[in-house]
């Protein structure tokens, strides 16, 4: 069965045990939470890197002869630890409309993650509420730190973006635990899923900043020097044109890229072979979208509506 496919096989059977009247809730989620505009888009077709939903394939790529029950036990934890970290993000920026239902649904997720989770490594049960809470506590400081139009600096922003990632930790390393990986090469798997996330978001923060921006703050603004500073500044210019004549963008796609080479060396000291070729893939396409990026400011932003049209348009 292809990636794609156990995802989708995996969040059906979720669906599937949840009672009759939040099933319909539970099929068109990706929409409710403004991830998919079709109200029973799959999961696999939200994210379509080879990461994001079912990162704990990749131990089991380094770990031949692991049993099949526990991958797919880690790899619905995981799923369902994803998709709360999404909630948790548009609840806190006001993008979705809560409702009893949609609530109701998401206990069901953290209950079936919880549950999940423990099967593949009792010692990991409570971990996903760890990291519930840390990355409650990210998404606030984000916003607190976006909302207020201040300046800051690249380390800031990126242990705040690190700290909302957690949830993406826990099912691969309980994996690794139950797979019977040393202390060592789990430190290095947690480093790798790291570098892969900030390349992630490195990139999502340049391309969707301008949205961002207008529901109030985006990362580029504030690691450009804050928008009060920007508006202030270059003579009247805006805050658009700022940001882009200030370079950061391109900055934040060579950092990207450089994420990506990290997470390609842990993947191969790992012996994550195909998860090292996706990493090598996305490096040279940051390394690219960097360079056209900082010879035409804006570019990186004019690609991905291009890209967006082309899908959209008819055959």
């Amino acid at each position: 069965m292809s990636r794609t496919a156990l995802v989708d096989a995996l969040y059906e059977a979720f669906v599937g045990s949840l009672p009759a009247s939040l099933q319909p809730q539970a099929r068109r989620l990706a929409c409710a939470l403004g991830l998919a505009d079709a109200p029973e888009t799959p999961w696999s077709a939200v994210f379509r890197d080879a990461v994001t939903l079912s990162a704990p394939l990749l131990v089991a790529d380094a770990t031949p002869g692991l049993g099949g029950a526990v991958i797919h036990d880690a790899v619905l934890a995981h799923l369902l630890a994803v998709i709360l970290a999404f909630a948790i993000d548009r609840t806190a920026g006001g993008q979705i409309v809560a409702s009893a239902e949609l609530d109701a649904v998401l206990d069901q997720a953290r209950l079936a993650r919880d549950g999940a989770l423990g099967r593949v490594a009792a010692e990991d049960a409570s971990a996903c509420v760890d990291a519930d809470a840390e990355t409650r506590e990210a998404v606030a400081d984000e916003r607190r730190i976006v909302l207020s139009g201040a300046g800051i600096g690249l380390d800031r922003y990126v242990a705040v973006s690190l700290a909302k990632q957690r949830l993406g930790l826990p099912a691969s390393l309980a994996l690794a635990r139950a797979a019977g990986w040393e202390p060592r090469r789990r430190r290095i798997l947690a480093r790798l899923l790291d570098a892969v996330w900030m390349g992630l978001q490195l990139h999502d923060d340049v391309v969707d900043w301008e949205a961002d921006f207008a529901r109030g703050g985006a990362w580029a603004v504030a690691l450009a020097g804050g928008a009060a500073s920007l508006s202030r500044d270059e003579n009247g210019i805006s805050v658009r044109g700022a940001v882009l004549r200030s370079g950061v963008l391109a900055r934040l796609l060579d950092a990207s890229a450089r994420r990506y080479a990290a997470a390609r060396r842990r993947a191969l000291a790992l012996g994550a072979t195909r998860l090292a070729a996706w990493a090598r893939e996305r490096e040279a396409t940051l390394r690219e979208l960097a360079r056209h990026e900082g010879e035409s400011p804006g570019f990186a932003g004019r690609s991905r509506a291009l890209s967006a049209w082309a899908r959209a348009a008819p055959g």
